[in-house]
């Protein structure tokens, strides 16, 4: 026999298809992990603006006795403001979500809001909410 040199057609042929797999399975994690970076960096930005207005919202009631209106934020972000009167049987299950995103986080906080000139708790509930691409 003799010795053999260079690769055969078959050799060459098996190592292109398993380059092009680890290539293609390489492609595919990337897209994922830019997806899955992409979608945390969304969510990490809407909890900062739910604790803003969450804040925002506790200063507005102790000092105008009232919620802010809701709002379209410019960067594609929506803010719901929403009150309980605790006790009073209100689910936060029960509130209106029709204006809530396809996306969307809520924070809550108990406030003391001026009821018949008493002071009665609540509960302030902050909704952000997004679509796909804000």
């Amino acid at each position: 026999m003799k010795d053999q040199r260079g690769a055969s057609l078959v050799e060459v042929l098996g190592a292109s298809v398993i380059l092009g797999i680890v290539v293609a399975a390489f492609l595919a994690l990337s897209q994922h992990m830019a997806l899955a970076d992409r979608t945390a960096d969304l969510e990490t930005r809407a909890l900062r603006l739910a604790e803003e207005k969450l804040s925002y919202a506790s200063d507005q009631l102790r000092n105008n006795n009232g919620l802010p209106a809701n709002q379209q934020e410019a960067d594609g972000f929506s803010v719901v403001y929403q009150i309980a009167a605790l006790g009073s049987g209100t689910d936060p299950v029960a509130y209106n979500d029709q204006s809530f995103g396809p996306k969307h986080l809520s924070l809550q906080t108990i406030v003391t809001v001026s009821e018949n000139g008493k002071p009665t708790p609540a509960l302030l509930t902050v909704t952000v909410s997004w679509g796909d691409a804000p």
